[in-house]
């Protein structure tokens, strides 16, 4: 279990990392099945494959209510927590530039950044796999991006936009990976961020409004990405968005099986998803 020192430092911080939440053995056993779930579609593990909405795929239900990690962020949210469906297994991705999970990712701008009424709990939670049990930088964040709005975000993103708007322009220099090279050093430069290290069997769980960026890898990276949140406002618009807007659907988000949907209801984790055009 989780100490109030933790839960402290989560709430401040936006994130929180716990060590071998899975055993080692446990973490290589997923890291089998999701490879696979990747054969059965045609993906060797030295292709990226990343498939939406893990619930449809009834083999992954049991990570979904994996029950040592419900009990943990319940304590952390201080209510019962419902899986708000948002989830992927990701083969060797690059996770792109710096961004936030929340529907509204720019501060203070939405109904994400409402808390009037209720609180913002939703959470999103990375389960680290792989096949070798070694350490690896897989993670950046930004602490308290969740609730501040530091002027090195706002330089960051002014000068990033900027020097992408030039060299996007030339379509060769894609080819180098010079945008996203200028995104890590402008980076350096003005973000006082904080990289994540972990290795199978680590989870990370962080709030989606946390500043955050996937590090490249040059060698084979797979984790199961999943979200949470207690049923209200938010958690039900974060499900919405996924269930109704047309991008996600057309990647699988428009199944949910019947089954898990009634088992989710009778155990108290499940929450209804707010209509979303889009």
């Amino acid at each position: 279990m989780i100490t109030e020192k933790q839960i402290s430092e989560f709430k401040k911080e936006g994130f929180l990392v716990l060590r071998n939440l899975l055993s080692t053995e446990e973490a290589f056993d997923w890291n089998r099945k999701c490879e696979e779930l990747a054969d059965k579609n045609g993906f060797t593990k030295n292709q990226t494959f990343a498939p939406a909405n893990l619930a449809r795929f009834e083999q992954f239900h049991s990570i979904i209510l994996e029950e040592r990690l419900l009990k943990i962020l319940d304590y952390l949210v201080g209510k019962k927590v419902c899986f708000t469906q948002q989830s992927d297994f990701q083969m060797n991705t690059d996770g792109g530039g710096w961004h936030r999970d929340s529907i509204d990712n720019k501060f203070g701008i939405g109904s994400d950044w409402d808390e009037s009424e209720e609180d913002y709990d939703c959470v999103r939670v990375i389960f680290y796999l792989g096949d070798k049990d070694t350490e690896r930088d897989y993670l950046k964040v930004l602490p308290r991006s969740h609730c501040l709005n530091p002027l090195s975000i706002k330089i960051e993103m002014y000068i990033r936009q900027k020097i992408n708007y030039y060299l996007n322009r030339f379509k060769s220099l894609q080819y180098f990976g010079l945008p996203r090279r200028a995104e890590d050093w402008i980076s350096s430069l003005f973000m006082k961020s904080q990289t994540v290290s972990s290795k199978p069997g680590d989870c990370v769980i962080f709030s989606q409004k946390l500043y955050h960026v996937a590090l490249r890898q040059s060698e084979y990276k797979s984790a199961i990405f999943l979200s949470y949140g207690s049923d209200n406002l938010h958690s039900r618009n974060l499900r919405g968005n996924f269930r109704y807007k047309e991008k996600y659907r057309a990647s699988g988000y428009d199944e949910f099986p019947i089954d898990f949907e009634k088992k989710l209801k009778e155990i108290g984790r499940f929450v209804d998803a707010t209509p979303t055009k889009g």
